[in-house]
């Protein structure tokens, strides 16, 4: 099994640390301190039934961001990185001053509904074997979307190549990552959960080690979650919860370096957990779905014609040069 990155986690702004807390609750921000506040009134607003400390690592927003969050809730410990780390990096960071018994870590655009933290933190309190648990989404509209996931072959993309995703979902869930046969408010053991909403013992960290670097966004929960079923942990998606997530506000207005790291950070995850062969053959499926769907991007007309076809473009050049050379991290910069 390998060992995450120990790469620098970077330097809290200097401050008398909070009382410890049971319950840590790490929030990444870049760029969205009015979602964070909305997160953050959601979680003060409510009786947990354990002690919280909330930590926001601000990952160099530069947008003065950071300081509205600390004004508009000073028991909150508010750490600014001199540069963006990304979502593993920032956690990192939030994690090396954590000091709960429990560790949740939770996306910006959230809130977070009332017994939720409770009832997740009762079920790891009584089953040592959970290593990770996370919930349902309710995401626009009231829409029940699950959070559990499958591991990533190259398979899921080679398939993907040929195939609709409606029509994997019904006659191939397999190579789904998603679980579509499972109805989203089932109580299961998946291979990982969505990193919106990740929540864990203390010991569990110890064990297996920090969120991995090498995956600057998008991914970092496959991985995390593939070294916790190694050391012998379930990763549970619990029914009967959920999480409100506004979906993807920190990426929302950078689609194309989004749907570029998305890519990127599963080839990392493949090449970290399958070898160099199985993200050369990934990165080859990858490029036959892009090939496949050029002459679509082509033919299509409309507003956002030419960002799609930008889009297209720079996954196909990255999936091409990963089946000569699997990268060895993503991207850490937003262009």
């Amino acid at each position: 099994m390998h060992s995450p990155a120990r790469e620098p986690l970077g330097e809290p702004v200097p401050g008398a640390a909070p009382p410890a807390a049971d319950v840590s609750i790490v929030i990444v921000n870049y760029r969205a301190a009015d979602e964070v506040i909305d997160c953050l009134a959601s979680l003060y607003g409510q009786d947990h039934g354990r002690s919280i400390e909330v930590i926001v690592v601000d990952n160099a927003s530069g947008d003065g961001g950071a300081a509205r969050i600390a004004a508009a809730y000073p028991q909150a410990r508010v750490l600014e990185m001199a540069e963006n780390l990304g979502f593993a990096g920032g956690n990192n960071a939030g994690l090396a001053v954590a000091r709960g018994q429990f560790v949740l870590l939770l996306n910006p655009d959230t809130q977070l509904p009332g017994g939720v933290l409770r009832a997740v933190c009762d079920r790891l309190a009584v089953d040592p074997g959970i290593g990770v648990i996370g919930v349902p989404q309710e995401v626009g509209g009231g829409q029940i979307v699950s959070s559990a996931l499958r591991d990533l072959t190259p398979g899921h993309f080679l398939v993907r190549a040929f195939l609709p995703a409606g029509i994997i979902a019904r006659f191939l869930p397999l190579y789904n990552i998603r679980y579509p046969e499972r109805e989203p408010r089932a109580e299961f053991s998946c291979e990982a959960v969505v990193g919106c909403f990740m929540a864990m013992r203390r010991d569990v960290i110890d064990t297996v080690g920090p969120l991995d670097q090498r995956i600057f966004i998008y991914a970092e929960e496959l991985e995390f979650c593939h070294r916790v079923r190694r050391a012998g942990y379930r990763i549970l998606h619990m029914g009967g919860l959920s999480v409100i997530h506004h979906q993807g506000v920190t990426t929302r207005s950078i689609p194309i370096w989004r749907d570029v790291q998305t890519q990127q950070g599963q080839l990392v995850y493949i090449r970290l957990t399958q070898g160099t062969g199985a993200a050369r053959l990934a990165g080859a499926a990858m490029s036959l779905s892009h090939l496949v769907r050029l002459p679509i991007e082509l033919a299509m007309v409309g507003p956002l014609w030419k960002q799609r076809l930008e889009c297209r473009l720079k996954r196909l050049s990255r999936s091409l040069k990963a089946v000569l050379t699997p990268p060895e991290q993503t991207r850490q910069a937003i262009d």
